[in-house]
């Protein structure tokens, strides 16, 4: 009887160190804002979230209250893949989509002649990549440098200046949660 005791204390001793493992926390969210278009007349905000070590997604949403920007908003999700030794940082390429509004002109052909200019309102969706890179520090500030391209493919109307390519990047600050 002493001897299945003592056998019975030692494996529920063993039991209860073997669940006592953490598993590191990683932090899976990050919000950053874009810094060169807030001085020239935009708010940019972007929203992303890692899939695992090496990728992410995340959506960004662009507004322009600077009356001399042709872009007024814009929504991109994207998806990057990360190159660098730490979780979701260093040098990055990035696929994106990204539903546009800008402003551009209309015109009118009277007699050979461009006469009439409007102002129109136009609505596209982009398809392009981004490069870039982004450097975090161990508290979860992180800091952001990217360029990228798209371009608009459904807008296609007769006497509208059509806004062919959009631009994407910037510097970014923001914070990993």
């Amino acid at each position: 009887m002493r001897k299945i005791l003592i056998i019975l204390c030692l494996s529920s001793s063993l039991i209860g160190f073997t669940q006592d493992e953490k598993k590191p926390i990683f932090k899976q969210y990050e919000l950053k804002g874009n810094a060169i278009l807030l001085l020239v007349g935009a708010l940019d905000f972007t929203y992303e979230e890692y899939i695992n070590h090496d990728t992410s997604y995340g959506i960004s949403a662009f507004i322009a209250y600077d009356k001399d920007i042709d872009r007024k908003f814009s929504v991109t999700p994207y998806y990057r893949i990360y190159f660098g030794k730490k979780r979701a940082a260093g040098f990055f390429i990035e696929g994106f989509g990204m539903v546009n509004n800008y402003k551009t002109i209309a015109y009118t052909l009277e007699s050979m002649s461009y006469v009439a200019l409007r102002e129109a309102k136009v609505t596209d969706l982009a398809l392009g990549f981004s490069l870039g890179g982004k450097w975090v520090t161990k508290s979860g500030v992180l800091f952001e440098i990217s360029t990228g391209i798209g371009r608009n493919l459904f807008y296609k109307e007769d006497n509208v200046n059509r806004m062919e390519f959009v631009g994407r990047g910037g510097i970014g600050i923001g914070y990993q949660f």
